[in-house]
């Protein structure tokens, strides 16, 4: 029995309750009793390793100052994520604040840096090569089925040539390719003269059609009755040593070896997970293994309804409730309305869907309750991936499904009414091959959430959350600020909610660098959330965002900047790296110098902020005390003052 689904505005009550029995036990002053009037959510983008590795910076800052455990949500997408599972787990098995970030952790976090072939030297090359050999062993998996049904169709006009032997399929090849050759010189020389209608170009393209048809199909008749029963003949001795069907006519023994084909191709259809198949699954380990092994080893298993503290679980409600936020593809022709590429879909530890599939329970969904928060973490990384929301091009997904180059993962449809474990698979491989994902199925295809909406404010902002603090770590060289773009418009679009940055206080003006010193003079901005004229409610929503942005200012004075400041790692890794902080986000093997570099950046990016000379510790622990005795609405307030 399907477990039943639910809207967004259900869901969003249940995680209100999970929101109060959190204030209560660590901050009843922020309100208890109608937490949806003040609610705070933190929002880390998407960016590979570099996005993590600053938000880690950032978080430690925020967390020292007492605001993280103030936030009531934690939205990650990507990169981001990774930050965000290292604080969940953490907190899952400390349960104190006061044990995130410690030295131990922070080491461990620094050396795998590379953590897709983490280690040193010649170990390092051998994980390496490990990566290589998962690639390989992939591919050759996922050929598997091609091949299959490849033989399949072999098979099968074998035994239509079998069946209707008498003809000579060799002489009717060469006759057919004589007439192609007779046409295509007509197309070539001829096909100027247009007056006459036999000659105009849909009747001519219609005859080429029908002759591509005939030419393959007699092509497979006459080329599968030669090679076929070769291939068979080796098969079979290969296999027994000597050739079983010897005795059999050549109709029925092509009809066992279709049967047996027929066979393997259906049975292994319920094997080629790609789930399973593709490199999703070693994407995922190395995630887990370098985030979430950090905290412990069980860490890493930590299921994602297990968030919620239940009674036979090691975790508890005292984080920021998670928002996974990935993407959900559907190209194809499903019943959705409109013209969607994608939608927003949350994995999270009360519900998982979107408004396309309706959400269904976590805990009471046989598939949603075995997923593990490194599998959540790693399907919102999974940037590589044939199907890309609006960015999809059907050329490119057709050859990265072939040589299945995807990270991304086939997740039950929350509209399913069967949780029936076992699919074929091949018929998504075709989908996927032709992208025409869609809603429909049993099986939906999810990816990176950066594939939609990069900077994971979008499922804040439906939320009505009052105050949102948001990181932009995404790789924006040129300071286009295409991420904060694409939220604004989608932010009006979809929710009729319009985000206004202040006079003065516009990205473009104050965190863009200025050529004559090539630094920003500021790394954040303030911006003022409401909804429409038109889709104003009966209790009006007056947001604030706090865009912070990947950037540097420059320092106050040169002489000054010391090793012993936070600042220091940073701007000396940006005088042999000029495109810090903004490297590739093909550049996921961080060695300690570049880590240090962006997890110092954040650090000293959170202090800018807050106003927290890291340098000055005595001054820097005033202000953290300061921080601390502020509730939410206090937070807003400050925040609502600062200028850029």
């Amino acid at each position: 029995m399907a477990a039943v689904t639910k809207k967004l505005k259900e869901i969003k009550q249940e995680e209100l309750s999970i929101i109060s029995k959190k204030r209560s036990a660590l901050h009843p002053e922020d309100g208890i009793d109608r937490p949806q009037e003040n609610l705070f959510g933190i929002a880390l983008s998407g960016g590979g390793i570099r996005s993590a590795t600053l938000s880690l910076g950032f978080l430690k800052i925020l967390n020292e100052c007492g605001i993280l455990s103030r936030a009531d949500y934690l939205s990650t997408v990507s990169g981001g994520g990774y930050a965000g599972a290292y604080v969940q787990a953490k907190l899952c098995e400390a349960g104190s604040y006061k044990e995130l970030f410690s030295l131990s952790d922070i080491e461990n976090l620094r050396l795998k840096g590379y953590y897709l072939a983490p280690g040193r030297g010649i170990m390092r090359m051998l994980t390496r090569l490990r990566l290589a050999g998962a690639f390989a062993a992939s591919v050759v998996m996922n050929w598997v089925w091609v091949i299959l049904l490849f033989l399949l169709l072999a098979l099968s006009f074998k035994l239509i040539a079998e069946l209707v032997s008498a003809i000579d399929y060799d002489s009717w090849l060469n006759y057919g390719f004589i007439i192609c050759g007779v046409v295509l010189a007509f197309h070539y020389f001829f096909h100027s003269f247009r007056r006459l209608l036999l000659w105009h170009s849909d009747i001519l393209n219609a005859i080429e059609g029908g002759l591509l048809a005939f030419v393959v199909i007699v092509a497979g008749l006459s080329w599968g009755r030669q090679w076929v029963p070769g291939f068979f003949e080796t098969w079979s001795i290969c296999f027994w040593g000597t050739n079983l069907f010897s005795g059999l006519s050549h109709g029925w023994l092509t009809c066992i070896h279709l049967l047996l084909v027929a066979v393997v191709f259906a049975f292994s259809g319920l094997f080629a997970n790609p789930n399973l198949l593709t490199l999703h699954r070693f994407y995922r380990d190395r995630l887990s293994g370098a985030f979430l092994r950090t905290v412990s080893r069980k860490s890493t298993r930590i299921r994602l309804r297990k968030w919620i503290g239940e009674k036979d679980g090691q975790c508890n409600p005292q984080s920021p409730y998670p928002l996974i936020n990935t993407c959900l593809n559907v190209l194809g022709k499903g019943k959705h309305i409109g013209a969607k590429t994608s939608d927003y879909f949350l994995l999270s530890p009360l519900y998982c869907g979107s408004e396309l599939t309706d959400y269904i329970s976590t805990a009471k969904s046989y598939f949603y309750s075995r997923m593990s928060f490194a599998t959540a973490t790693a399907i919102s990384g999974a940037a590589v991936n044939p199907e890309m929301g609006q960015r999809t091009n059907k050329v490119v997904a057709f050859f990265m499904t072939l040589f299945n180059l995807q990270l991304g993962y086939w997740t039950r449809n929350p509209k399913a009414r069967s949780e029936f474990p076992f699919d074929w698979w091949p018929y998504y491989y075709i989908l996927q091959l032709l992208s025409k994902t869609h809603a429909e199925r049993r099986r939906v295809n999810i990816s990176d959430g950066g594939h939609i909406e990069n900077l994971g404010v979008f499922e804040l902002l439906r939320r009505e959350s009052k105050l949102i603090i948001a990181v932009d770590a995404g790789a924006d060289p040129t300071y286009g600020f295409s991420d904060l773009r694409n939220l604004v418009v989608r932010a009006r679009n979809d929710l009729g909610v319009v985000i206004k940055f202040r006079d003065g206080c516009q990205p473009e003006d104050c965190i863009k660098p200025k050529p004559s010193i090539g630094f920003s003079s500021s790394q954040f901005a303030i911006a003022d959330v409401s909804y429409l004229p038109e889709k104003q409610k009966r209790t009006p929503y007056n947001g604030l965002l706090v865009y912070v942005k990947s950037s540097m200012k420059a320092p106050s004075e040169f002489r000054d900047v010391a090793e012993t400041d936070p600042e220091y790692k940073s701007f000396y890794y940006k005088m042999y790296h000029p495109r810090f902080p903004h490297e590739s986000t093909a550049d996921q093997f961080f060695d300690t110098a570049q880590w240090e570099a962006y997890f110092r950046l954040g650090q000293y990016i959170a202090g800018d902020l807050l106003d927290v000379k890291l340098r000055d510790r005595d001054q820097s622990r005033q202000a953290e005390e300061q921080w601390k005795k502020m509730t939410i609405n206090e937070l807003k307030d400050r925040f609502d003052a600062k200028k850029a």
